[in-house]
């Protein structure tokens, strides 16, 4: 009986050291500097209390917190409702960045952290900025996320890599992923998102080993290997938690291509690594609100409602805005993964079991949040909660690309390149432009003309005030590029020239390589084969 396989580039290793460090000098170049979203201060002040005291708890009162974000626990103290991991993981950097922002220039530029002493004032008044230290700190510890989503595009060149089996269809998608989709300007904030991502791309790579021959069943402890990482990433952001049964069903296949036995036995293992993970964060929750389950978001009668958290409804409004709404929609704020989805049907030939798993969850994530009442995610640009979901809709691009360059197939290469430029240029505007400040003066716009921006969630699905084309008309967020001396719009055009060179270059190397050729150890139905 024979397994199919596809193998791993051997020059993949040097090949991810290239995709980090390009993702994290770009992501840097457009990198904000500050806490913009009151979530993402939270749990900066979180990072700031392990830090210093070892602890997550925010004291018994914050003088100047409304309370979102928080809950009391059983210990009279408040704690963040967000998963812990975030804060614990920022926590290194806030202890460097100490030092960073106590030796930071009197007259250097700073990015105004909107929650933070008179933070929000300066941002929407333009007031001076006079408590300088918070922000200072903020921005020194800016580094800490552009880690993250470096990490994110170079564990996804990995992912695609060893399932298109070379690394020019994994360059090609990677590209999509980390330059032509949400993930670039994710990397300037303090969401939670990012790291979950790393997290699930470590899990599902920990997972899915196509080159495990039958004799290397000790390789099965990569099962456990790869729950306790979605377990962590459920640590970072409890949504994570909807890919476990279908990560598990991953294990499943793998294991079955040595029977039936080792697919029960390597199941089992991800099971435990997912249940070992999460004990220390049932302990958390237990030790503050008495519940192993309970993350603070329900743990207080009348918290839903004051702070407008999550609670299931009728899905239609979220099924549609999450992919359609001016505001908010998948398919306008991250239309690589139409590309994606016009590709799946090769990564489904190819891997079918993967393309299922993956299917499922994806569909299954988008109905979830759309039964939730925060479908869209607060303040933020597009659809946040489906930053999880970007690089398995954008990885069939890797896979087709990978088998069209296989065939010899070069009459693509001209609208992949004018797709990959157009989505890299979206996402370019994005990132320089200010997207939360922008949302805050159509807050006020609305609500000055006596317009509830919230009611009906009129403020993500209607035109008038979607960000979509109207960023760079706004201030711009960049930190590193405020002192270019050009306006937002000549400066995008210059970035996008810029970006426009190696996306040509790399086509053009693309299509000298685009040759028919064997797939190694080819079979005669297309797939690899190992053992007999």
């Amino acid at each position: 009986m024979k397994a199919s396989r596809e193998m791993e580039p051997s020059n993949s290793a040097r090949w991810t050291l290239f995709v980090f460090i390009a993702a994290l000098l770009i992501f840097g170049l457009t990198a904000y500097g500050g806490v913009r979203s009151p979530d993402n201060e939270v749990v900066f002040r979180a990072a700031e209390s392990f830090a210093s005291r070892g602890l997550l708890d925010l004291g018994p009162d914050l003088g100047d917190w409304d309370g979102f974000g928080l809950a009391r626990g059983r210990d009279r103290n408040l704690y963040p409702i967000f998963g812990p991991l975030e804060s614990i993981a920022l926590a290194p950097f806030v202890g460097i960045g100490r030092s960073l922002a106590a030796n930071y220039p009197a007259g250097a530029p700073l990015s105004p952290s909107f929650y933070v002493d008179d933070g929000f004032t300066t941002v929407m008044e333009g007031t001076p900025l006079r408590a300088r230290g918070s922000h200072a700190l903020r921005l020194a510890c800016a580094g800490y996320n552009l880690l993250v989503a470096a990490g994110c595009a170079a564990l996804f060149f990995r992912l695609a890599a060893r399932l298109a089996g070379g690394v020019h269809g994994a360059l090609v998608g990677t590209a999509f992923l980390a330059f032509g989709s949400l993930l670039w300007p994710y990397s300037g904030t303090y969401f939670s998102e990012p790291l979950a991502l790393l997290l699930v791309l470590a899990s599902i790579l920990l997972l899915i080993r196509p080159d495990e021959s039958r004799a290397g069943a000790s390789a099965g402890w990569n099962r456990a290997l790869a729950g306790a990482a979605l377990a962590l990433a459920i640590s970072t952001h409890v949504s994570a938690a909807l890919f476990a049964p279908f990560f598990g069903a991953i294990a499943w296949s793998q294991g079955a291509r040595r029977g039936r036995s080792a697919a029960v036995r390597e199941t089992l293992r991800f099971c435990l690594g997912v249940g070992l993970g999460l004990l220390p964060l049932a302990t958390y929750n237990w030790g503050r609100f008495g519940n192993p389950f309970e993350t603070g978001r329900t743990a207080h009668p009348g918290l839903v409602e004051l702070f407008r958290y999550g609670v299931f409804t009728a899905p239609w409004r979220g099924m549609y805005g999450l992919l359609l709404a001016p505001g908010k929609g998948l398919f306008l704020f991250s239309p690589a993964v139409l590309l994606g989805i016009a590709f799946w049907p090769t990564l489904h030939r190819r891997w079918p079991q993967i393309s299922w798993a993956l299917g499922s969850a994806l569909i299954t994530r988008w109905l979830f949040i759309a039964a939730r009442s925060d479908w869209h995610g607060g303040f933020c640009l597009g659809p946040r909660y489906l930053l999880l979901a970007l690089p398995f809709l954008v990885l069939p691009i890797a896979v087709a690309v990978e088998e069209l360059r296989r065939r010899g197939t070069r009459r693509h290469l001209p609208w992949l390149a004018a797709a990959l430029f157009l989505c890299v240029a979206q996402q370019a505007a994005f990132s320089i432009g200010e997207v939360f400040r922008f949302l805050h003066h159509a807050r006020r716009a609305a609500s000055a003309g006596g317009v509830d921006p919230f009611a009906g969630d009129r403020l993500y699905l209607d035109w008038q005030w979607s960000p979509l084309f109207r960023l760079l008309d706004g201030e711009r967020g960049a930190y590193l590029l405020q002192g270019v001396p050009l306006g937002n719009l000549p400066l995008w055009l210059l970035i996008c020239g810029l970006l426009l060179i190696p996306i040509w270059g790399g086509m053009r190397a693309l299509a000298r390589s685009s040759r028919a050729q064997p797939h190694p150890l080819q079979a005669g139905d297309g797939r690899v084969e190992v053992g007999s």
